[in-house]
């Protein structure tokens, strides 16, 4: 049960996310696109919402981790292992520190 005095509901977080996503033209990344993305679209489908991406905006950041010269760039963890906002943060700064060495523009 969650108890975060602070949380809102599913319907209206996904709400705000989609007013969030729509206001990008950025890909909606994942570790493990069919994972992370598939668990938010299944949110969206259980709250009765329309997926406000289209799947050619799914971005697998397991794929850009593992190309070629991106292995050796160490992935430093900050905060809790395993709390989605804290990985979240992790996995975006490792992807921009690998980005950077591969000079990739996403």
């Amino acid at each position: 049960m969650f108890t975060d005095p602070e949380a809102v509901t599913l319907p209206l977080a996904l709400d705000a996310f989609t007013d969030w996503m729509n206001s990008r033209p950025y890909t909606l990344w994942g570790n493990s696109a069919s994972f992370d993305c598939g668990l938010l679209a299944d949110a969206y489908k259980a709250c009765g919402k329309e997926i406000p991406w289209r799947f050619y905006r799914e971005g697998c950041y397991r794929t850009i981790k593992n190309l070629s010269g991106a292995r050796d760039v160490k992935l430093d963890r900050i905060g809790t292992h395993h709390n989605a906002l804290d990985d979240a943060i992790s996995q975006a700064q490792h992807m921009q520190m690998i980005c950077k060495k591969l000079n990739l523009q996403l």
